[in-house]
């Protein structure tokens, strides 16, 4: 393990509530294993149709996860609903990963510690690591019709960078596309 922040049980709890309360589900993100709690076609539609994950392997109740850690909950909750919720936790940080999901986090969390964090840990430049954070970002966003990735792939433009850099993320472009080749 490099870096894991959890987020308090008693936070963890109060999200549970407040999803059983307002009846939306929530994906609980463990350690070792994640739960869907509150099952919908709502997590069908984003998680297995939107995002190509196999839902099959969430388990179906949170209490399954028993001592693990819990790391990220997403709930499936209204903006009037987040907006109650928040205050009452102890220690969360809250991210929009998209309109209708909202990640929920321990307080010290953070992708750019973590990032860096793994960096140190594989004994990698920091600046050669953000180039390849923001390669697969850029794929993840615009897929590998992507300016920047098609300008990585053209060996006789990479001038305009570092040729460290350049090189760097010249070599993120044709793993990331290598690897989502239909």
């Amino acid at each position: 393990m490099v870096s894991q922040h959890a987020i308090l049980p008693e936070d963890v709890k109060k999200i549970i509530e407040a999803a059983d309360r307002d009846d939306y589900p929530a994906i609980v993100v463990g350690e070792h294993h994640l739960a869907i709690h509150h099952y919908t076609d709502e997590v069908y539609e984003i998680f297995a149709k939107g995002l190509g994950v196999d839902c099959e392997i969430f388990l179906t109740d949170v209490n399954e996860l028993g001592d693990e850690q819990v790391l990220q909950v997403t709930p499936f909750c209204s903006v009037e609903q987040e907006a109650l919720l928040m205050p009452t936790l102890r220690n969360c940080h809250l991210g929009q990963m998209a309109s209708c999901l909202t990640d929920i986090t321990a307080a010290d969390a953070d992708k750019g510690k973590g990032l860096h964090a793994m960096a140190d840990y594989l004994g990698l430049n920091i600046e050669e690591t953000m180039l390849s954070a923001m390669a697969a970002m850029i794929f993840h966003s615009y897929g590998r019709q992507a300016p920047v990735l098609q300008w990585a792939m053209q060996p006789n433009d990479v001038k305009q960078l570092p040729m460290q850099s350049a090189g760097m993320l010249q070599k993120m472009a044709f793993i990331i596309i290598a690897k989502n080749r239909d």
